[in-house]
């Protein structure tokens, strides 16, 4: 839904719609507008990664501005005027099914069950999604609400219905049953939400019917991870519904789904024993599910994981092959096999299925995962040693994550991390980045959400600092060491990173040794300064760190505190790293 778990409604809203709505910049309908031109100052030589546009803009269209200001009306939190301006939205756009959802939910909280109930059918008759990457999941609450809604009214065969269509869509994103609770003996926040008590009466009125010990088995598992008594629950109830209907494909793979709730976060203090012991349980229920109903895709993609987990790559592959012949558009599977040909040394195969699935998120409009993609790329093309094509896709990602970074810093802290904007007047700045990233902010929204003056949010950095690092790291490559260390001082920026464990670089030509970014001066080629150390040191700071002075001209090297320069011995770390920061005569 558009609530966050475990949040209130309304502010979840709040912020559903400031990532989605109002700025549009995570938001894809067929309106989408062409990639936006870059947004060039005069008299700056721009850095490439801020002339990149992030993605594709959406225009505004009339559905969204009305949608932007519901929202903005109701950041308020007064209860009284959520229904009314909900209600206002859906009598203007009566097709428009996102707003549905929400009506739906104030109307549970409202115990209108009769409105609810005549929303969800209007909903599921068919609307338009704006939110399009919300619809899978909003429909599946929807269904599990009306299931709640029927079993009401004691319309038990109704509400298997509805049930049996939550089960028959094998997802393992079951998160819609806890309803924000981290107990299910903890209230609901609803009246419209699934409790214990619910499906034990379920099951008993049912006759227990194998649908709902299933159903009863799937709600625990959503618990499952925060709550222990949860865990017993689920797997009884899930092994309960596999002794009651042997040839379910639906038991053996929710069986499956529970065990990985379960254990969720025990899974860190398994043994290597205890962990391919898990994945080897997995394997034996998904292949159960597979072999009972070969058109499964989602069994075929989850075992794909599990193979993977115990290094059984071309068996992973196998099935990931199957799961992406069910669906050719999920771009996470095509990420998912480029991983697992990356292990098999298929660099090449796996830069394909993951520029793939970049082409794929890049026409959803899915930036989020396009950018987790084209990371992964910059890595495999790393691997490949083609460093032109990785620096590339990392300048192509720090565009991507300054734009959930900007909002959490000020203006300042941004001419830090990129002075050549230092002589450019606050209005003009403002301007440029806000049409760069945020072209439906309006200049007031945009400049209150800028005007922090700490500078930076200590945690909400969007990941900005490590695609710095990884750029660096290509631009070592390369050997343009000084923009690699303009980088590093980029990443260092921001609080709380580690410059003593990051300023310690591996080089791709030389495994055997790191370099202190930090310390790094090759901007006088006849005295550059390189401090170097083993690539096997786990000393975090300089500690076993030799430093050499460079003249490239004369090709010799003073070490250390050393005044007289040497040519250093054939062979030797000092010749190494000579040849390396030095350009060949």
């Amino acid at each position: 839904m558009f609530k966050l778990r475990g949040q209130p409604l309304v502010a979840c809203m709040v912020v559903s719609i400031c990532l989605g709505i109002a700025s549009c910049h995570r938001t894809h309908n067929e309106q989408a507008v062409d990639v936006r031109e870059p947004i060039r100052l005069s008299g700056v030589a721009e850095p490439a990664e801020l002339l990149i546009p992030p993605q594709k803009a959406v225009q505004m269209t009339p559905e969204i501005k009305a949608m932007s200001a519901v929202f903005d009306g109701m950041k308020s939190g007064e209860e009284v005027k959520q229904l009314p301006a909900v209600d206002a939205y859906v009598s203007k756009f009566p097709d428009v099914g996102d707003m549905y959802v929400i009506r739906i939910q104030l109307r549970c909280t409202k115990r209108d069950l009769s409105g609810a109930g005549d929303d969800i059918g209007k909903v599921l008759t068919g609307k338009k999604w704006i939110m399009t990457s919300n619809q899978a999941s909003d429909i599946r609450e929807l269904r599990a609400i009306r299931a709640k809604l029927s079993f009401l009214s004691n319309n038990d065969e109704a509400a298997l219905q509805d049930v049996r269509w939550l089960i028959d869509s094998y997802s393992e994103d079951i998160q819609y049953l806890t309803d924000g609770r981290v107990k299910p003996g903890d209230q609901a926040n609803s009246v419209c939400a699934w409790t214990p008590d619910d499906l034990s009466t379920l099951v008993q009125r049912t006759h227990h019917d194998p649908s709902a010990f299933l159903f009863q088995g799937i709600f625990y598992a959503a618990f499952a991870p925060l709550d222990d008594a949860s865990k017993k629950l689920s797997e009884a109830d899930l092994s309960q519904a596999i002794a009651m209907s042997p040839h379910s494909a639906a038991a053996y793979f929710y069986a499956a789904v529970g065990a990985q709730k379960a254990a969720a976060f025990k899974q860190i203090a398994f043994t290597e024993q205890e962990t391919s012991q898990f994945n080897r349980r997995l394997i034996d229920l998904y292949s159960k599910a597979i072999e009972i109903n070969s058109q499964v895709g989602a069994a075929y993609a989850a075992r794909a994981n599990a193979y993977l987990n115990e290094s059984e790559r071309q068996k992973a592959i196998a099935d990931f092959d199957q799961a992406i012949g069910f669906e050719p558009d999920n771009s996470g599977l095509w990420n998912d096999r480029g991983l697992a040909k990356a292990e098999t040394y298929d660099q090449n195969g796996a830069v394909e299925d993951t520029s793939r699935a970049i082409e794929l998120d890049l026409a959803k409009g899915d930036t989020d995962k396009m950018l987790f993609s084209i990371e992964q790329r910059g890595d495999l093309y790393m691997k490949l040693g083609n460093f032109k094509k990785a620096l590339a896709d990392y300048t192509t990602l720090i565009g991507g994550r300054m734009e959930g970074a900007l909002l959490f810093m000020n203006l300042d802290f941004f001419r830090q991390l990129y002075p050549e904007y230092a002589r450019v007047d606050d209005a003009h700045l403002r301007q440029k980045l806000r049409k760069m990233y945020y072209p439906n902010f309006s200049e007031d929204t945009f400049e209150k959400e800028m005007d922090k003056p700490e500078g930076m949010h200590p945690k909400l950095d969007a990941q900005l600092p490590e695609a710095y690092l990884k750029r660096a790291d290509a631009l070592m490559a390369l050997k343009d060491f000084h923009a690699a260390s303009v980088d590093y001082i980029r990443a260092q920026r921001f609080p709380n990173q580690r410059a003593e464990t990051e300023r310690w670089r591996k080089l791709v030509a030389m495994p055997k040794f790191e370099v202190d970014l930090q310390t790094i001066d090759t901007r006088n080629p006849e005295n550059e300064t390189v401090w170097v150390r083993s690539a096997e040191s786990t000393n975090p700071d300089s500690f076993g760190a030799t430093e050499y002075n460079l003249d490239c001209g004369r090709r010799s090297v003073r070490i250390g505190r050393s005044t007289t320069p040497i040519d250093p011995p054939p062979g030797s770390p000092a010749e190494s790293v000579r040849d390396y920061f030095c350009p060949s005569r």
